[in-house]
């Protein structure tokens, strides 16, 4: 799981580095760094949470890291997905209407996987 844990740092290094570049390009408020920062420590968080398990005993930090991890990326996601929107609005030439409504129906998609589990967890008693 280590060198998932290195893909998940480049992967979201690129994708901020990427949307923080158009936006300069464009003339765009840039993305806020916080939300880098955020991910960087998620995925730390990620790193934990799986070494608990390789470790094949969870810890107390296995269920905190996870759910941070998972919060953190919904997080990630739609922040990024709704500066995509404006930064499209911005400028058109930054990307095309279809990659933009696929990265929307990601963030939809996994909104809704987090509100299912949620009700889930929380939800309806049997």
């Amino acid at each position: 799981m280590g060198i998932a844990t290195s893909l998940f740092v480049l992967i979201f290094y690129m994708i901020y580095q990427w949307t923080d570049q158009k936006a300069l390009e464009s003339g765009f408020k840039r993305m806020h760094k916080g939300y880098y920062h955020l991910m960087m420590f998620a995925i730390a968080c990620f790193c934990i949470t799986v070494m608990t398990i390789d470790g094949k005993d969870n810890g107390p930090l296995h269920t905190p890291c996870a759910v941070f991890f998972f919060l953190a990326l919904e997080v990630f996601t739609v922040y990024t997905t709704l500066f995509l929107t404006e930064l499209r609005r911005w400028d058109t030439t930054i990307m095309t209407s279809k990659s933009l409504k696929i990265k929307q129906v990601l963030a939809f998609y996994i909104t809704a996987v987090w509100i299912y589990c949620l009700y889930g967890a929380y939800g309806v008693n049997d």
